[in-house]
Protein backbone atom coordinates (compact mmCIF):
# COMPACT_ATOMS: atom_id res chain seq x y z
CA UNK A 1 0.00 0.00 0.00
CA UNK A 2 2.66 2.84 0.77
CA UNK A 3 4.31 2.23 -2.51
CA UNK A 4 1.12 3.59 -4.26
CA UNK A 5 1.69 6.61 -1.82
CA UNK A 6 4.58 6.73 -3.36
CA UNK A 7 4.12 6.49 -6.96
CA UNK A 8 1.58 9.48 -6.29
CA UNK A 9 3.40 11.65 -8.83
CA UNK A 10 3.93 9.07 -11.39
CA UNK A 11 0.41 8.24 -11.37
CA UNK A 12 -0.50 12.44 -11.26
CA UNK A 13 0.93 12.66 -15.04
CA UNK A 14 -1.94 11.04 -16.50
CA UNK A 15 -3.60 14.61 -15.37
CA UNK A 16 -1.66 15.68 -18.61
CA UNK A 17 -3.50 13.95 -21.05
CA UNK A 18 -6.93 13.74 -19.56
CA UNK A 19 -7.21 17.35 -18.63
CA UNK A 20 -6.37 20.65 -20.22
CA UNK A 21 -2.70 21.83 -19.35
CA UNK A 22 -4.58 25.13 -17.17
CA UNK A 23 -6.52 22.32 -14.76
CA UNK A 24 -4.13 19.39 -15.23
CA UNK A 25 -1.17 21.57 -13.84
CA UNK A 26 -2.18 22.88 -10.34
CA UNK A 27 -4.04 19.65 -9.87
CA UNK A 28 -0.76 17.82 -10.30
CA UNK A 29 0.85 20.89 -7.98
CA UNK A 30 -1.15 19.70 -5.57
CA UNK A 31 -0.67 15.82 -5.97
CA UNK A 32 3.42 17.15 -5.35
CA UNK A 33 3.39 18.95 -2.30
CA UNK A 34 0.70 15.76 -0.55
CA UNK A 35 3.45 13.32 -1.34
CA UNK A 36 5.99 15.82 -0.35
CA UNK A 37 3.58 15.90 3.28
CA UNK A 38 3.78 12.65 3.38
CA UNK A 39 7.08 11.35 2.37
CA UNK A 40 8.63 13.86 5.20
CA UNK A 41 6.27 12.50 7.73
CA UNK A 42 7.42 8.74 6.76
CA UNK A 43 11.00 9.43 7.08
CA UNK A 44 10.32 11.56 10.19
CA UNK A 45 8.37 8.08 11.76
CA UNK A 46 11.38 6.03 10.22
CA UNK A 47 13.76 8.07 12.17
CA UNK A 48 11.54 7.27 15.62
CA UNK A 49 13.18 4.84 18.24
CA UNK A 50 11.43 1.55 18.84
CA UNK A 51 9.15 2.04 21.41
CA UNK A 52 7.52 -1.44 21.80
CA UNK A 53 8.13 -4.99 21.21
CA UNK A 54 11.15 -7.00 22.63
CA UNK A 55 13.70 -4.99 20.63
CA UNK A 56 12.41 -2.01 22.66
CA UNK A 57 13.98 -3.72 25.77
CA UNK A 58 17.84 -3.39 24.70
CA UNK A 59 19.41 -1.61 26.44
CA UNK A 60 17.08 -0.73 29.35
CA UNK A 61 17.30 -1.16 33.37
CA UNK A 62 15.09 -3.91 35.31
CA UNK A 63 15.08 -4.40 38.39
CA UNK A 64 15.32 -8.11 39.53
CA UNK A 65 12.22 -9.34 41.71
CA UNK A 66 12.51 -12.71 42.71
CA UNK A 67 14.50 -15.99 41.61
CA UNK A 68 12.37 -18.51 40.05
CA UNK A 69 14.76 -21.82 39.56
CA UNK A 70 17.88 -20.93 36.98
CA UNK A 71 15.81 -18.08 36.10
CA UNK A 72 15.48 -14.59 37.41
CA UNK A 73 12.03 -12.67 37.72
CA UNK A 74 12.44 -9.22 36.16
CA UNK A 75 10.63 -6.12 36.36
CA UNK A 76 10.84 -3.00 33.74
CA UNK A 77 8.02 -0.86 32.43
CA UNK A 78 5.32 -2.43 34.84
CA UNK A 79 5.97 -5.88 33.32
CA UNK A 80 7.22 -8.94 34.51
CA UNK A 81 9.87 -11.30 32.48
CA UNK A 82 12.19 -14.32 32.67
CA UNK A 83 15.63 -13.44 32.20
CA UNK A 84 19.18 -15.85 32.58
CA UNK A 85 22.21 -13.76 33.63
CA UNK A 86 25.90 -14.98 33.69
CA UNK A 87 26.71 -12.58 36.90
CA UNK A 88 25.08 -13.10 40.13
CA UNK A 89 22.12 -11.10 41.37
CA UNK A 90 20.76 -10.51 43.80
CA UNK A 91 16.84 -9.35 44.71
CA UNK A 92 16.07 -5.61 44.69
CA UNK A 93 19.53 -4.81 42.25
CA UNK A 94 19.26 -3.32 38.98
CA UNK A 95 20.57 -4.87 35.93
CA UNK A 96 20.50 -3.76 31.95
CA UNK A 97 18.99 -6.24 29.15
CA UNK A 98 21.74 -7.42 26.84
CA UNK A 99 19.78 -9.03 24.48
CA UNK A 100 16.45 -10.50 23.82
CA UNK A 101 15.89 -14.22 22.92
CA UNK A 102 12.61 -15.20 22.46
CA UNK A 103 10.34 -14.03 25.18
CA UNK A 104 13.45 -14.42 27.90
CA UNK A 105 16.16 -11.71 28.17
CA UNK A 106 19.73 -11.89 29.02
CA UNK A 107 20.81 -9.53 31.49
CA UNK A 108 24.45 -7.73 32.74
CA UNK A 109 25.19 -6.03 35.59
CA UNK A 110 26.16 -2.11 34.99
Amino acid sequence: MCHLVLLMPFFGLSLFWLLPMNLALPLYLVILMISGVVYYALMRAMREPIRNGSRALLSQPVQVVEKSGRYWIVETHGELWQAVSDEYLVVGQQAIVDRVDGMQLHLRTH
